[in-house]
């Protein structure tokens, strides 16, 4: 199927927890994974609550690289 364009992907990571260094490493790996099999990928550091500023456009959605 080639020709066909996938979607960019934002990966939401980082964040302002105990837990950020672990998201980091995480998202950076969803990152690199999925870029290894072609998508367009946005890392997006949520430290300073860019929650705020994400939009879903039309049915596009963003993941977090850590629970």
């Amino acid at each position: 199927m080639e020709g066909i364009r996938k979607p960019r992907v934002g990966v939401l990571y980082g964040g302002i927890s105990a837990e950020r260094e672990i998201s980091l490493k995480s998202g950076a790996a969803v990152g690199r994974a999925l870029a290894e099999i072609g998508y367009p990928v946005e890392l997006i550091d949520v430290r300073d609550n860019a929650l705020g500023t994400l939009t879903l456009v039309n049915g596009q959605a963003a993941m977090g690289g850590a629970p």
